[in-house]
């Protein structure tokens, strides 16, 4: 498998994806967490608490993807760890990147930024097993995946508790996910950011779906920002 299968097959699969994270009228699927006793505590809109459920919610997705496609698959053995997953091809043992990413929108037409990653180790030293999961050199090719929703306005009071009874009346704390597939269709960003990485200029891919302005440590500068996404 070369790096354009892996990409077009990973673009058909992810389809699927919005309707595995939201109910048919947008709102997200999560309520919050329940106990052994089904007591149901609401979620927050914390990005970091929201950027890992989603996580979980789309890691059976890659496992289909990598089932129907001879692939092994390997989580990030830890959360500083670059990727959070990791494709081999099992008759090639070619490996695949993907990190997942989400934002959330400040306008119509604007999301908040999304930081690509910090590359202070494995970026500048490819051969580097620091947090990495295999030397950044070893991977045919590298893609994002990005998620962008948007806050709810209202939202359960975070100091109550629920049972599975009251699950209806309990309000999702974010909604109206988009998948930015490719410049001319708004429904998944699923693009190499390797070009990014490896050069002074950005992907075409990416620039055509960001309004970016990207930093490189080349430059001295020790992350990787994009700016302002247009949709």
């Amino acid at each position: 498998m070369d790096t354009g299968q892996f990409h077009n097959y990973l673009q058909s699969h992810t389809d699927s994806f919005a309707k595995a994270i939201a109910t048919d009228e947008g709102e997200w699927i999560i309520k919050g967490f329940i106990d052994v006793y089904k007591r149901i505590y609401t979620i927050s809109v914390d990005t970091k608490i929201v950027s890992k459920v989603l996580e979980l919610l789309l890691f059976p997705m890659f496992e289909e993807f990598a089932d129907a496609h001879n692939l092994a698959i390997e989580l990030s053995p830890q959360q500083n760890f670059y990727p959070d997953l990791t494709f081999k091809h099992r008759p090639t043992g070619r490996l695949f990147a993907v990190d997942i990413k989400s934002t959330y929108r400040t306008s119509d037409n604007e999301v908040n930024g999304m930081t690509l990653g910090a590359f202070t180790g494995y970026f500048r030293h490819r051969n580097s097993n620091k947090n990495i999961l295999y030397p950044y050199n070893q991977y045919a090719e590298h893609f994002v995946v990005g998620v962008i929703y948007s806050k709810c306005n209202k939202a359960a009071d975070e100091r109550k508790r629920f049972t599975i009874d009251n699950l209806s009346q309990i309000p999702s704390v974010i909604k109206e996910f988009q998948f930015l597939r490719s410049p001319n269709t708004v429904s998944l960003l699923l693009g190499p950011v390797a070009a990014i990485q490896r050069t002074l200029a950005p992907s075409p891919r990416l620039t055509n779906l960001f309004k970016a302005k990207v930093h490189l440590p080349i430059l001295g500068i020790r992350s990787m920002t994009i700016i302002g996404c247009s949709i």
